[in-house]
């Protein structure tokens, strides 16, 4: 693990939400409209989305609680889901109606985030759980 330089660590430090990725090794967070990830492991920021004229209202990795999945053959599947990013935005002009719920993929390699599900049409989302069936 690299230290952290104080421009960085001031950003993080600022940032409403943070959430830790194991798989990449990232610390995502937030700066305005935008989503960064701190690589703790190469000691470097990198842009992973930006959002126009849209709020961030939550960014959140999933918790994955063992003994959750009591179905073997579900296990691989909730597993990969654990590891997936969750990005809600709405615009502040008609926050009733135009929230959107977004869910990414994280690779490795400091790649671009991908887009794997879209719903729109809810108000400002504040939090999102997933419970997974049993």
């Amino acid at each position: 693990v690299k230290k952290m330089n104080s421009a960085d660590a001031k950003e993080v430090a600022g940032s409403p939400f943070i959430e830790i990725n194991t798989n990449t090794n990232y610390l995502v967070y937030t700066k305005g409209n935008e989503v960064k990830a701190y690589d703790y492991k190469m000691g470097q920021a990198i842009n992973l989305l930006t959002f126009a004229n849209e709020t961030i209202s939550l960014i959140k990795m999933q918790r994955y609680t063992p003994g959750m999945v009591r179905t073997p053959d579900r296990q691989a599947d909730y597993n990969e889901l654990f590891k997936r990013l969750v990005v809600c935005t709405y615009d502040p002009a008609s926050p009733d109606n135009s929230g959107i719920f977004r869910q990414y993929e994280l690779p490795l390699g400091h790649q671009l985030p991908v887009k794997e599900a879209e719903e729109t049409g809810f108000p400002k989302i504040v939090d999102v759980t997933f419970n997974p069936m049993p």
